[in-house]
Formats: C-alpha cells, sequence, structure tokens
C-alpha cells in the first residue's frame, strides 16, 4: 500500500505532460509542505516558488529575471532572510510505485 506521499508523486508522474509540468507540481506541493507542516512554519514566515518572490521582492533586490536559474523555491524567514531550494530529480533515484 502506498503512503499519501507516494500516491501524489504517482499522480505526478501519470497526470503531468512533460519534466517541466511535473517539476512545477512538486514545487507546488512543497510550498504547501513548508506552509503547514509545523516545524517549517516556524522557520519561515513565507515560502514563495522563485517567480513569485521575484515578483514581490525583485525590484527592491534588482531582479526582474523569472527565467529558470536553478532556484525553484525561496523561504523567507521571520527575520526577513531568503533561504533558497532547489530540488533536483535524479531518474531512478525515487522508486515508481506501480
Amino acid at each position: 500500500m502506498n503512503t499519501p506521499l507516494q500516491y501524489l508523486l504517482q499522480q505526478f508522474r501519470e497526470k503531468t505532460l512533460s519534466e517541466r509540468d511535473k517539476g512545477t507540481s512538486f514545487e507546488n506541493l512543497m510550498v504547501q509542505y513548508f506552509k503547514t507542516e509545523p516545524f517549517y512554519k516556524q522557520q519561515y514566515a513565507e515560502v514563495l516558488t522563485y517567480a513569485d518572490w521575484v515578483d514581490r521582492h525583485g525590484v527592491d533586490l534588482g531582479v526582474s529575471s523569472k527565467k529558470d536559474t536553478g532556484i525553484d523555491l525561496v523561504g523567507i524567514t521571520p527575520d526577513g532572510y531568503f533561504r533558497l531550494f532547489a530540488f533536483k530529480g535524479v531518474a531512478g533515484l525515487l522508486p515508481s510505485y506501480n
């Protein structure tokens, strides 16, 4: 029997049309995880996708490009520091749950 996470990952594999869509789906899942999991909820006042971070903070920091630079998410600590997240998928790292 699959765990809920295994089920979600399998759904990503089956329902996404491209590797990019799969990555975006995983990033959105992780945003929600960091916002709701009690430990991380205390660590970050906000968690944004890189594109959303550029929209909110880029002008102040001289960043205008939303181009994929390898940064997937940005966590903002309660004291205003930025923490960068990069998720890397490695073929075969996670087993297929068929």
